[in-house]
């Protein structure tokens, strides 16, 4: 049988290449699983019901334009509703218009063919996704492209604008009341000047509403983007540019009340740290030893001078906190072992591994704030080395011998 039902109405799909030749269903005072029956022939019928992905020739050519960090952010801000326990999502009542307009996935309404999303469709993430590069692709990638200064943009910064056009609407270029990101459009010469960059993404946050802090850091994440430099170096896949096997993963997350209630009266021990102390010692005021080991005795560290680089790395994990507000900053992947990393598939030089003096590195995020924004600010005041994680939900900081300033992405 083929066909989907829907409410109190039964959509027939005929397959591809088929042929419908016959009905069947049982009767009572409803007619009860009515299928086609259908043979192949040589001609193709027109499907009814939306595919269930754009072809993946069509995205990659998307792809080839559209910026995976445009994406990525635009993924952040609108969010994957109604997920399953699956994975799947669920079609969703519009917030302001309900039923009237069913949306499913990041947003979409539409599917790529032109059918409308259904009460009761379900789609998989990367459907989802799929979908929403499409619709950006379809929306906002022409009248981008028509901005003079649209070809000296580098990936960041196109990005950056996708974001901002899917959002507030693909024409605002020269538009009513859009006179500020016209602006920044219309100045190479202030592309550099982080400050200024970010006073004019900010404007646009409908001060005064219920959205405005929403939309604040959207914006503020978007000008960030618009401000990274794009990394030209070549990863060395003896290191971590290859990793990040468990940095995306929040389960520490769930830790941490529990943390909050085993050091509550202690006092941090600093540079005092030594490898046999208890995982509920604070290093800094808001980090645990545990929190370098993922609470895995496997992961505890083995000499001082590991103790020594968690604690220089936890100085600076403390500024950051800070700086956000004090939001509970959660630390996904920090020490590994030798055994603990070749079992993850960690890199092979990888500074998680605290294997030498000043060498050492934490994946993490801030709870609550935009992991764009982060990687913004570490990236202006972490003097050693930085992997631009964000796009995978995690920031990786690091040091090795010599401390220079590396950065790269993921």
């Amino acid at each position: 049988m083929f066909g989907k039902q829907t409410g109190d109405i039964f959509d027939l799909e005929v397959p591809p290449n088929h042929h419908v030749i016959g009905f069947y269903g049982s009767s009572g005072r409803w007619i009860d699983n009515l299928g086609v029956i259908a043979v192949p022939v040589r001609t193709v019928a027109s499907p009814v019901k939306p595919p269930q992905s754009p072809q993946p020739t069509a995205v990659n050519e998307q792809l080839a334009a559209i910026p995976r960090a445009g994406i990525e952010l635009i993924k952040e801000f609108e969010g994957y509703a109604k997920a399953l326990p699956d994975g799947r999502a669920k079609a969703y009542a519009d917030p302001l218009r309900g039923w009237e307009v069913p949306t499913i996935g990041y947003g979409t309404t539409r599917y790529p063919n032109g059918v409308k999303v259904r009460q009761g469709d379900v789609v998989t993430q990367h459907q989802a996704e799929d979908y929403l590069i499409h619709h950006v692709d379809k929306s906002c990638r022409g009248p981008l492209e028509k901005i003079p200064t649209w070809g000296q943009m580098n990936i960041n910064q196109r990005g950056a604008l996708y974001s901002f056009a899917y959002n507030l609407g693909s024409g605002f270029y020269r538009g009513y009341n859009f006179e500020s990101i016209t602006r920044v459009c219309d100045s190479p010469e202030l592309w550099q000047d982080h400050r200024w960059i970010a006073a004019q993404f900010v404007k646009y946050r409908n001060p005064g509403t219920s959205v405005e802090e929403g939309l604040r850091r959207r914006r503020l994440a978007e000008a960030a983007l618009f401000c990274k430099p794009v990394s030209s170096s070549t990863p060395n896949w003896d290191d971590d540019h290859d990793e990040a096997g468990e940095a995306g993963d929040h389960s520490p997350e769930k830790r941490l009340d529990q943390i909050v209630r085993e050091v509550a009266g202690k006092q941090p021990v600093g540079a005092k740290l030594t490898p046999t102390m208890s995982f509920d010692t604070l290093i800094t005021p808001h980090i645990t030893y545990g929190e370098f080991a993922l609470y895995d005795q496997a992961r505890r560290f083995r000499f001082d001078h590991q103790c020594q680089t968690a604690y220089e790395i936890s100085l600076f994990l403390e500024r950051c906190r800070a700086h956000f507000g004090g939001n509970p900053l959660v630390i996904t992947s920090g020490y590994r072992p030798p055994e603990v990393n070749n079992r993850i598939g960690g890199a092979r030089k990888s500074e998680h591994l605290y294997d030498y003096p000043d060498k050492g590195a934490v994946d993490f995020y801030i709870k609550g704030v935009s992991i764009y924004e982060v990687e913004s600010w570490c990236d202006q005041h972490y003097p050693h080395s930085i992997g631009y994680g964000a796009s995978r939900g995690f920031v990786h900081l690091g040091m090795r011998s010599g401390k220079p300033r590396i950065r790269w992405v993921y």
